[in-house]
């Protein structure tokens, strides 16, 4: 059996045919061919990221529900099983294959099991690309006081040397501002999924929360009917919180209202009863959003300071 992976990549082409033909997995888009959230659990058979594997007996990856599909290009190194399909343009049209200067890539989907996660790994990508820009920064600076020196002492070779690193160093800076650049909307669009689930959560509470006190104010015994009219809503948006983060607190809520919706309808609920297991889902609820927050904010504070720094250069 495959293992579960907090992070695992995909091919992307592969899982937008399967998207676009099949329906599967069910999604919701969070940014137009970028992102997308997973409503439904899905076991596509996908090929290996490496050559080795390309012959194995099992190739099952799972797509938990809850996880997002974030897309990114990568280089296709000889090892890579991909490298078979270089010459044929139909091909790399159908496997996502470009060229970069000669250089080929591929499209693929990073599976990022979890809201909050993929909330706080923004933070770790731009932290990282602030790090690697500094260092670039200061190797330019360093590489361009040399060359702005007396070079009539430096070998051709040298100077060649140094010329070179130099425009690799330039050119590193502004594949960094493009990739920057291509993550805007699309990071924003991940900051709203994450903010919109997180406040749904804190909303849900509250309507639930109204509803216990109605209950308890009232004498007289509550009808199935009743109750199923509340929380059959709500039950039906739970599927989309299946983040790992808070899929233990959701399926709590999801049996303590399943417990209702097994009733007959001409049974009727003792009010006190009710409204203490109300009172108990308010609570797994608002726990449910705690817990988002606090594990999206779980980001060192050196690398928050990165990114902020790299953010306001980038408004």
């Amino acid at each position: 059996m495959p293992k579960l992976r907090d992070d695992v990549q995909t091919n992307a082409n592969r899982i937008d045919w399967r998207i676009a033909t099949i329906g599967k997995p069910a999604v919701l888009q969070i940014d137009p061919r970028h992102s997308y959230f997973v409503v439904e659990r899905g076991r596509p058979r996908l090929p290996p990221l490496r050559k080795e594997g390309y012959n194995g007996p099992n190739n099952l990856m799972p797509l938990p529900s809850g996880c997002v599909l974030d897309d990114r290009h990568v280089r296709v190194y000889p090892e890579h099983w991909l490298t078979q399909f270089l010459e044929d343009q139909i091909a790399c049209q159908k496997w996502g294959i470009t060229f970069r200067k000669g250089i080929p890539n591929v499209r693929i989907y990073d599976v990022i099991e979890g809201l909050a996660y993929a909330e706080r790994r923004i933070k770790h990508i731009l932290a990282s690309y602030e790090t690697e820009l500094e260092a670039l920064q200061k190797s330019e600076n360093e590489l361009r006081g040399v060359l702005s020196g007396p070079t009539f002492l430096m070998s051709d070779r040298k100077l060649h040397s140094l010329q070179s690193a130099l425009k690799r160093t330039e050119e590193r800076k502004e594949e960094i501002r493009r990739i920057l650049s291509d993550r805007v909307v699309r990071d924003v669009n991940l900051h709203f999924a994450f903010d919109k689930a997180q406040s749904r959560l804190t909303q849900m509470a509250a309507t639930v929360e109204r509803w216990e006190q109605a209950i308890r104010g009232n004498p007289n015994q509550i009808r199935v009917r009743s109750v199923q009219q509340m929380t059959n809503p709500i039950l039906a948006e739970l599927p989309f919180f299946g983040s790992k983060e808070v899929r233990g607190y959701t399926n709590q809520v999801r049996k303590a209202f399943s417990v209702f919706g097994a009733r007959e309808d001409t049974d009727s609920f003792v009010t006190l009863k009710l409204a203490q297991s109300l009172e108990q889902v308010v609570i797994v609820l608002l726990t449910a959003a705690e817990v988002l927050n606090e594990q999206a904010d779980a980001v060192p504070e050196g690398e928050k300071i990165s990114a902020a720094k790299l953010l306001s250069g980038r408004v």
